[in-house]
């Protein structure tokens, strides 16, 4: 095989397509890059971990065809630190690997691409066609919900996506925080039922980095019983989906909340931020602490305590019903507040130990955001 590469245009593809190595593998073709060149001059990488994966399609030029696995961390750092010039890449029949650039000369091994694991089918037997900014936008509020690791529910390490007519669902939870977004879309579908599905949380962040914030660009959603497909122009990235059926959030909601609280939603943030170094602060004898938040009038005081010290800080808000003290981790406030995009925000609650609900106050056409935070035991 011997291919030449811009090596501008290779470093676009092989940027995204990293997120799909495996690092954990002991089978070497899955630490691997499949470099795919074919008799007609179209070359194709692609990289695949079991449980998400990347095929895009590299302009180049193809001089002698093949199919060949090189080490994908050696390949990207080599492409990486090459001059700004056509890279070419040849492999020979004793699978040594040769990436040339001017004088310069990397030398690796490389295996046949009939090693490497089979994705799932790219093709799929039905799509719809919908903005990536809109999805990118989704999963920019819900992400931080997205449960790190949970034995007992493993649906939770994901989020949840619905998509019902024109109307997109997206909702993450971790047991201490829930998070849902609601998009009014025209999709391009004739999709004739609701359909959903749970992507799983490290699928979720790998695709937030490849979708555009451009409304005019498009993508392709081909969703299967076990994968799905997004195919973003001449990049295709495609994930298996969690096979579980998602916690009834709706029953978490609390609809009876007579104490609310708007504030301003930039002020509240740097006031976390600033109680957050003191709450966060973790020594070896003890563990984070909570921020204490006393609604009294038109005043929320905000106070932690910690080993390394003391805040005391305050913002004002427009304040309805009974004065209340409820505690919270800083760090699940923090990640609600810079999820927001709106000037102000309402805080709905009802007892220092029921949820505490979040909702914009700014009414945002096609879009909808909703939060909920558990509160934690105060201790003097």
């Amino acid at each position: 095989m011997k291919v030449v590469f811009d090596k501008v245009k290779l470093i676009s593809v092989l940027s995204p397509a990293m997120g799909c190595v495996s690092s954990k593998s002991t089978f070497t073709s899955m630490n691997g890059v499949l470099i795919n060149a074919t008799e007609d001059g179209r070359c194709t990488i692609t990289t695949y971990d079991m449980d998400k994966g990347v095929h895009a399609r590299v302009d180049a030029k193809v001089e002698e065809p093949g199919s060949y696995i090189v080490n994908a961390q050696d390949f990207f750092q080599y492409v990486r630190v090459m001059p700004e010039k056509d890279i070419e890449l040849e492999v020979n029949d004793n699978l040594t690997a040769y990436l040339r650039c001017n004088r310069v000369c990397y030398t690796m091994r490389a295996i046949n691409g009939k090693e490497f694991p089979t994705p799932p089918d790219l093709e799929g037997e039905w799509g719809f066609v919908m903005e990536q900014s809109i999805l990118k936008t989704m999963v920019g509020h819900t992400q931080h919900s997205i449960s790190a690791g949970d034995s007992n529910h493993p649906e939770l390490c994901g989020a949840f996506l619905k998509i019902e007519g024109d109307y997109l669902t997206m909702v993450a939870c971790d047991t201490f925080t829930l998070s849902k977004c609601v998009y009014t879309a025209h999709i391009n579908t004739d999709m004739p039922n609701e359909l959903s599905m749970i992507i799983p949380g490290k699928s979720v962040a790998e695709l937030q980095k490849m979708l555009s914030d451009d409304e005019e660009d498009l993508m392709t959603i081909k969703p299967s019983k076990k994968h799905i497909v997004f195919v973003l122009n001449d990049l295709i990235f495609f994930s298996r989906l969690i096979d579980m059926k998602y916690i009834d959030y709706d029953r978490l909601i609390q609809k009876d909340m007579p104490i609310s609280a708007e504030v301003n939603r930039v002020e509240m943030l740097e006031c976390l931020e600033r109680a957050s170094l003191v709450s966060e602060k973790k020594s070896m004898s003890s563990a984070k602490s909570s921020i204490k938040m006393n609604f009294t009038g038109n005043t929320i005081k905000i106070s932690s305590t910690s080993v390394s010290g003391q805040i005391t800080d305050e913002i004002s808000c427009k304040h309805t019903g009974d004065d209340i003290e409820i505690g919270f981790a800083c760090r699940y406030l923090l990640d609600i507040f810079r999820a927001l995009d709106c000037e102000n925000v309402v805080l709905y609650l009802k007892s220092p130990r029921a949820t505490m609900n979040v909702i914009p106050s700014d009414k945002v056409e096609n879009k909808d955001q909703f939060y909920l935070v558990m509160p934690v035991k105060i201790t003097d």
